[in-house]
C-alpha cells in the first residue's frame, strides 16, 4: 500500500511538472515587427567639402520574446544617393558592391532592451553588428532613443561612427587628398507590430 502511494506522489509529481513545462512553452509569445519606413544616413568629411548618402530603401524586421528583442535593418548600397551619380558609383567600387551588394545592421539582443521598452519613450545603450562590404564587425555601446507613436508603432533613431580601415576600404581621394577615416552613420526607423503574434 506504501508502495503504491510512493508511486502515485511521483507520478503526480512528474505529470505537475510536465505541465508546468508545457505551460511555459505555450505561453511564451513572440511579437513581431515589420519596418514601416526608414532613412539611413552615411556622412563623409574632405577638408574641402563634406558628403552624404541617403537611403530610404531599407528593409528590416524585428522580435521580442517575454525577455528579449532584436532587431535587422539592411539596405543596399547603390540604393544611396549622394546627389552625385559618378560618386555613387565610386562608393560602389570601394565598398565591393559587386560582390556585398547589402549593408545590414543588428541590434544585439541583450537584457538592456526587453518588450517593455517599447512601450514607453527612453534612450538605451547596445552593441550593433554592422555587415558591410563583405566585413562583420561590432559597434560597441550606440546610443538609441525609442520613440513611442501608439500601442503597436515606434520609432528608433541613433548615430554611431566607422571607418575605413576597419572594413579594409580604400578612401576615395579628390585632388589627391583622401577623406577622413571617420564615416558618421545615422539611422530613423519605424516599426509597426504585426497582427499576429506566435507563439513558441
Amino acid at each position: 500500500m506504501k508502495f503504491e502511494v510512493n508511486i502515485k506522489v511521483k507520478l503526480f509529481i512528474y505529470l505537475f511538472a510536465i505541465v508546468e513545462v508545457w505551460g511555459a512553452v505555450c505561453f511564451a509569445t513572440t511579437t513581431q515587427f515589420n519596418l514601416k519606413n526608414s532613412k539611413i544616413t552615411y556622412e563623409v568629411n574632405h577638408p574641402l567639402h563634406q558628403v552624404k548618402g541617403v537611403s530610404t530603401s531599407g528593409k528590416g524586421k524585428g522580435q521580442c520574446d517575454d525577455k528579449i528583442c532584436d532587431f535587422l535593418i539592411g539596405a543596399t548600397v547603390k540604393s544611396f544617393d549622394s546627389e552625385n551619380s559618378n560618386r555613387d558609383l565610386h562608393v560602389l567600387e570601394v565598398t565591393r558592391a559587386a560582390l556585398n551588394p547589402v549593408v545590414t545592421m543588428s541590434l544585439q539582443p541583450l537584457a538592456n532592451l526587453v518588450p517593455s521598452d517599447l512601450n514607453q519613450s527612453r534612450v538605451f545603450k547596445t552593441d550593433a553588428k554592422i555587415n558591410f562590404a563583405g566585413i562583420l564587425n561590432t559597434v560597441q555601446q550606440v546610443e538609441i532613443q525609442i520613440k513611442k507613436i501608439s500601442d503597436k508603432e515606434f520609432v528608433t533613431t541613433g548615430k554611431f561612427k566607422i571607418d575605413f580601415d576597419s572594413f579594409k576600404m580604400e578612401k576615395p581621394s579628390l585632388l589627391r587628398v583622401s577623406v577622413k577615416n571617420e564615416i558618421l552613420i545615422s539611422f530613423e526607423a519605424h516599426w509597426d507590430q504585426k497582427n499576429n503574434s506566435s507563439k513558441k
